[in-house]
């Protein structure tokens, strides 16, 4: 099957972003999938955003993929670079308005320094694009599109969508606090074996870097360096707590959920392991689940279903509930439209009402 044109596909991202910052959800919690759908409007080899306060200080992080702790502590210390040495960009606040968008400055020497070598060149990283959010009145936070050695350069058509999406940003910065509806799981669960005093034993790929973005205290943050040099111990104090709120029967187990700094939720579920052969320790196994808000879990879904935008976005509301009428008034059509619609949705998605259509969306692409 042929690849759908370019075009169609950034489309499609641009709808899914605008989808995603109409949510009313808290920033943290809706950025990252914004962030990964900003691909496919402009090719890039990973995102990132960076919250400021009212008066444009870095006050928070969220890299794609996430830094592991050393290297956000690594990154942390070389900001400031050592002894003259170029340092890491810090893509501060460097304007207002959808003007502000701009290659990001490097120095000449830049790819020869300590901080090319040790943070940018193992992730790939060669060039980046920045544009400052706001809200009219203050910054919010810098937006950060990476490119690789190989790839070419920011084109003005790139710096012009970007510009484009400001606003769509800037609407999902302004979100409540925190969020407290229904949540489903964002991936399959990473897994880890821990010892009883919560030294990590034995983990599969994403356990390491799950656990630290679920435990971490400041992961992320622009102030993690050397004043968290012992956030290591910290999570393996974390664990060690877990491990000693499992029941003491070891048929049953214990879940725990986790709110990490950038906002995200994740279920921690352990069980206790116990020796087949009787010189054996007892471990504990931990699989741990990133929770995302339900809405960002059905829109991630909805992204891979044959539903047409408009669709996804009626689809969107239909599971967050409320009537026809409030449907219908929310996209600007009638109320014997928005149930038309409804009705195709689920033919085709094969469901009869809000849970079937849950379980479609949600479950069922799981177990297939």
């Amino acid at each position: 099957m042929n690849a759908p044109p370019a075009a169609t596909v950034a489309a499609a991202a641009i709808a899914g972003i605008r989808r995603l910052s109409a949510l009313g959800l808290p920033g943290p919690e809706v950025i990252p999938p914004m962030l990964c759908r900003l691909h496919g409007a402009v090719a890039s080899a990973t995102n990132s955003f960076h919250w400021v306060d009212a008066d444009g200080r870095p006050s928070g992080w969220f890299g794609e993929p996430p830094y592991p702790p050393e290297v956000a502590r690594l990154s942390a210390e070389l900001q400031h670079g050592t002894r003259g040495a170029p340092k890491l960009p810090t893509h501060r606040v460097f304007g207002s308005g959808r003007r502000a968008v701009r290659r990001t400055p490097l120095p000449p020497d830049f790819h020869d320094s300590e901080a090319y070598r040790r943070v940018w060149q193992p992730r790939g990283l060669h060039q980046a694009l920045e544009a400052v959010v706001d809200d009219g009145r203050r910054p919010l936070g810098v937006l950060v599109l990476y490119r690789g050695p190989g790839d070419p350069d920011f084109a003005p058509e790139d710096l012009e969508t970007v510009s484009a999406l400001l606003p769509l940003f800037a609407r999902a910065c302004g979100g409540p606090p925190s969020y407290d509806g229904e949540r489903a799981a964002a991936s399959p669960p990473a897994f880890a074996v821990v010892g009883l005093g919560g030294e990590i034993r034995h983990a599969g790929a994403d356990a390491r870097l799950r656990l630290a973005l679920a435990l971490h205290p400041c992961l992320n943050h622009r102030s993690c360096g050397r004043g968290c040099a012992t956030a290591d111990a910290g999570v393996t104090a974390q664990l060690a707590s877990i491990c000693a709120a499992l029941p003491a029967d070891p048929r049953q187990t214990t879940t725990l959920r986790l709110r990490s700094p950038w906002g995200a939720v994740h279920a921690a579920r352990a069980a206790a392991l116990q020796p087949v052969h009787g010189d054996g320790v007892p471990l504990v196994g931990v699989a741990l689940e990133h929770e995302v808000p339900l809405p960002v879990a059905v829109d991630a879904a909805l992204e891979r279903s044959a539903l047409s935008p408009r669709q996804r976005e009626l689809c969107l509301l239909l599971v967050a509930g409320g009537s026809y009428a409030a449907l219908g008034e929310r996209m600007g059509i009638s109320e014997q439209t928005a149930i038309s619609y409804a009705r195709v949705i689920f033919a085709k998605l094969g469901a009869r009402g809000r849970e079937e259509l849950l379980h479609r969306l949600l479950l069922a692409p799981r177990l297939a």
